[in-house]
């Protein structure tokens, strides 16, 4: 066994080394040694962790899964993903005329950061439960039952705690762009944000965990399925959340006691969970600075594209609705191949040498973009009339969204596990995050370019 916590990368030629030595640096490798009609001497993708022994790794390449057995299992849950994001973004189209969003504006900088939780928290630990699942860890009840709770446990305090930070972020960037600060409305956006985090953080976790165990029992790669149902539920749930807990503080918004009430008692939820922690060896996952950096960083890059939704919403309304399908389904096909990739990495000690998933993710993308912006057109919601023109142009930027994500996917996680890190720890947070950030921003410009060019329908800012 190994985890995150002291981790340290070791290059192994499996392919070419007979008895392959075990303690190589990464500064020791040299190019020769290999057979030069393999053209692969001096591969640096074999890297194992240590503890790990290179018997338990096979010198065959992997089995591959079947393209057709990959697609079934996991275009129904990004489809199913695809109608919780729709449901969420039509919530957004709502609440944006509401009282609260309307005084607190700092809230839509805050939607894109807490909506990313399920990035940076839920999808992570399903990640890590599948490749705990696919490394055989859940196939003894015990085991199980441990890896579930304490996950459970670690995820809870990250919510806490990053949910009062994506708060205190979003606040300070509504004083920089509107110099001003009410205390009345940081109280409200705090109590708000760290509610839902904890609340949402919970429910997701519970259903993840479900989800890898019904997968594996169900003998389907849980690689597949767990990080998009995560986010089908986890942008509704969490909106949700957000605006009824806003909306309860935002009535006794005069008063500062229930938001000072609400912040104490889920501070001191964070005292038992970190003594149960404490008693078991998770306690290192949770300290792991790499995880936390990881975390963090995603906040702050999905609250930057929170502030490009906070400064464009006003001149394109249809943006709110558009939004969270847009960073949703991006960050979600990143996500599957970033634990794809990652299990790979912790079985084999290589990437996947199979590369036809990555074009099945990128040639589902229009496809179900336009699906999703079929039902918002046929519910007549949100300030939109598609215009081929527009349709084009949010097909096109969807598509640069994920081929550039799906890039950056591989070279992350490829970067961190040569690390010496853990990427189901590191590598999602930080892709769904900037899954928001390129989301919002293509989105917005391919509105700017269509109002340019004299598509100014009510799609593009009525």
């Amino acid at each position: 066994e190994y985890g995150p916590a002291g981790m340290r990368a070791e290059a192994i030629e499996l392919q070419h080394l007979s008895e392959p030595p075990r303690d190589v640096e990464l500064g020791d490798l040299s190019t020769g040694g290999g057979d030069e009609e393999d053209g692969r001497s001096g591969d640096l993708e074999y890297l194992l962790p240590p503890g790990r022994e290179v018997e338990h790794l096979s010198d065959e390449p992997p089995t591959e899964e079947r393209l057709c057995t990959f697609a079934s299992q996991v275009m129904p849950s990004l489809f199913l993903s695809g109608c919780g994001m729709t449901a969420a973004g039509l919530l957004l189209d709502h609440v944006q005329h509401w009282q609260l969003f309307v005084t607190i504006s700092e809230l839509f900088i805050l939607v894109p950061a807490l909506l990313g939780l399920k990035g940076n928290l839920e999808m992570t630990m399903a990640s890590r439960l599948s490749t705990a699942a696919n490394l055989g860890e859940f196939a003894n009840p015990t085991r199980r039952g441990e890896i579930i709770l304490n996950n459970l446990a670690i995820v809870q305090v990250q919510a806490i705690i990053v949910g009062f930070c994506a708060a205190v972020f979003s606040i300070v960037a509504g004083v920089i762009m509107h110099h001003e600060f009410d205390i009345h409305h940081a109280l409200v956006i705090c109590a708000a944000s760290v509610a839902t985090a904890s609340m949402a953080s919970w429910l997701l976790g519970s259903v993840m965990c479900a989800v890898v165990v019904i997968s594996t029992l169900m003998n389907i790669n849980p690689d597949n399925v767990a990080t998009p149902i995560a986010a089908s539920m986890g942008d509704l749930i969490t909106l949700s959340m957000l605006a009824g807990f806003g909306e309860m503080l935002f009535q006794s918004m005069n008063k500062i006691w229930p938001c000072v009430l609400v912040l104490c008692l889920i501070g001191l939820k964070l005292v038992p969970l970190l003594w149960f922690l404490k008693r078991s060896s998770f306690i290192d996952q949770l300290k792991a600075k790499s995880g936390w950096v990881a975390i963090l960083s995603a906040v702050c890059i999905s609250s930057l594209g929170g502030t490009i939704l906070e400064r464009f919403v006003v001149f394109f309304p249809g943006e709110a609705v558009l939004s969270p399908i847009v960073n949703g389904l991006g960050g979600n096909l990143a996500a599957v191949h970033a634990s794809r990739t990652s299990t790979a990495f912790h079985s084999t000690g290589h990437a996947p040498r199979n590369r036809r998933a990555d074009w099945v993710l990128l040639a589902a993308t229009a496809p179900l973009a336009v699906i999703f912006l079929i039902f918002i057109n046929l519910l007549g919601a949100g300030h939109t009339s598609f215009t081929p023109m527009f349709v084009v142009g949010y097909s096109c930027a969807s598509l640069a969204q994920v081929g550039m994500l799906l890039a950056i996917s591989g070279m992350l996680v490829r970067h961190v596990w040569r690390m010496g890190l853990d990427p189901d720890n590191v590598a999602i947070p930080f892709v769904t995050s900037l899954g928001d950030l390129l989301g919002t921003a293509l989105l917005t410009l391919t509105f700017t370019v269509l109002w340019q060019l004299g598509d100014q329908d009510a799609d593009v800012g009525e």
